[in-house]
């Protein structure tokens, strides 16, 4: 019977030491998924302003979803295609959302936090910065940013 004891006792300690452990692991897979997400947009970014200037064109492409009610978010804006197989939104963790389709700003949910990155189709002036054209670019040190862009 003691022995039985025991064992309860120790499994209950691992239990105590695996679970925080295993939430921990969740977010930093959320984190992950988005470090992809921003990658695969960046390049798409980059890859469709290629496109457009073998067509004679010279701008960023100007939104990077539809409208602020699409269910499939960073696919193009309509006439420029952006992410061939877009991203579902959803505001649920590791997923993505609309925060204000005329600013171009995305939430991504981490899990832990909510980051919010804005895309910037020409040279834009914010708080004495000049942000370049074609930037999907979050504010260094707010929630979940630094971890998600480095």
């Amino acid at each position: 019977m003691i022995e039985l004891i025991f064992v309860i006792v120790i499994i209950g300690t691992l239990a105590a030491i695996a679970v925080p452990r295993f939430n921990s692991m969740n977010i930093t897979a959320e984190l992950a998924n988005g470090r992809s997400d921003i990658a695969a947009i960046r390049s798409a970014i980059i890859t469709e302003r290629q496109r457009s200037i073998v067509r004679g064109g010279s701008g960023y492409i100007p939104n990077l979803s539809t409208d602020d009610t699409a269910i499939i978010l960073f696919t193009g804006d309509g006439t420029r295609p952006l992410l061939d197989f877009g991203i579902r939104a959803t505001t649920g963790a590791g997923g993505w959302s609309i925060n204000n389709y005329t600013n171009r700003t995305y939430d991504f949910n981490s899990g832990s936090d909510i980051t919010t990155f804005t895309y910037y189709p020409v040279n834009t002036t914010v708080a004495g910065v000049v942000i370049p054209a074609g930037s999907f670019v979050c504010v260094a040190g707010v929630n979940e940013c630094d971890n998600l862009t480095d």
